[in-house]
């Protein structure tokens, strides 16, 4: 029963991570395209907010994982895919903390060109590390959940890891577009 319990703890824990990403990635895509410092402001803002869910989902992943593979009599931290697994939580982990102190730099800016003109036009440029590195943490975390549900050996489980991070790379350092500022004239 406990195992069962830890289990349904540690599947909620990845879907509010899962849903936390996905309102993430959306306030990321919505102030990459923000058209004004106010409204960049506004959309990194709630990034930030919404990301401090992340480090309690990873705790209480780890905890629970880490619980189920002692107490399950089933598994062994000797294996491949609960080592992997871990590295993934790990470098989720690592990333996260990266990405707060870098995005934290974006806000200083983002403020500072506020308090100058929130209706301004002009944006200053963002840390374009802080998309692709939580893109990576996505990436990483879909190859986790991969790697936990096939189970495959050493080699498996470094190949989801690697491509994880690539594929979160590519995703996050795609060039953003700002959409084009729309005067008042020529809207009416």
């Amino acid at each position: 029963m406990a195992y069962h319990i830890a289990l349904l703890v540690h599947l909620l824990a990845f879907a509010t991570a899962s849903g936390t990403a996905a309102l993430v990635h959306f306030a990321e895509h919505r102030r990459n395209h923000g058209a004004t410092v106010g409204e960049v402001l506004q959309w990194h803002g709630l990034m930030g907010k919404t990301a401090r869910v992340f480090p309690f989902a990873l705790l209480v992943l780890i905890l629970s994982g880490g619980y189920m593979v002692s107490a399950g009599g089933m598994w062994s931290w000797s294996f491949a895919w609960v080592r992997a697994a871990l590295t993934g939580a790990v470098l989720i982990g690592i990333c996260g903390g990266m990405i707060g102190g870098r995005a934290r730099k974006d806000a200083a800016k983002l403020v500072e060109a506020a308090r100058a003109n929130a209706s301004s036009h002009i944006i200053p440029p963002l840390d374009r590390v802080v998309d692709a590195l939580a893109w990576c943490n996505t990436a990483t975390a879909i190859a986790v959940a991969s790697i936990m549900t096939i189970k495959p050996g050493l080699t498996g489980c470094v190949a989801f890891l690697v491509a994880g991070y690539v594929v979160g790379l590519s995703i996050g350092l795609k060039p953003a577009k700002r959409a084009a500022a729309v005067s008042m004239e020529s809207a009416a």
